[in-house]
């Protein structure tokens, strides 16, 4: 079984660790791996840090989260590439 790859970022959890998606941003990289990112926030500068960080992980990679809306929406999907 091939070592997940390496990421700056912060330490991901054990495959084991439970965490509540309305509480914790995940980051879905891939070779299936999930990062928690307990300190995420909307700011430019964070974002910018989190596209750098995860740059490798390309059109797989994904943020996850679950948060209140003021519209009712059946999914929401930001595509990260300007070619899509």
């Amino acid at each position: 079984m091939e070592s997940p790859p390496s990421n700056p970022g912060p330490s991901p959890a054990p495959a084991a660790a439970r965490f509540d998606l309305s509480q914790v941003y995940v980051h879905l990289g891939l070779g299936a791996w999930a990062e928690t990112l307990p300190d995420f926030t909307w700011s430019e500068e964070y974002l910018r840090r989190y596209d750098a960080e995860h740059e490798a992980d390309g059109d797989e990679g994904r943020l996850v989260m679950i948060g209140p809306e003021q519209a009712t929406w059946i999914s929401w999907n930001a595509i990260r590439s300007a070619t899509k």
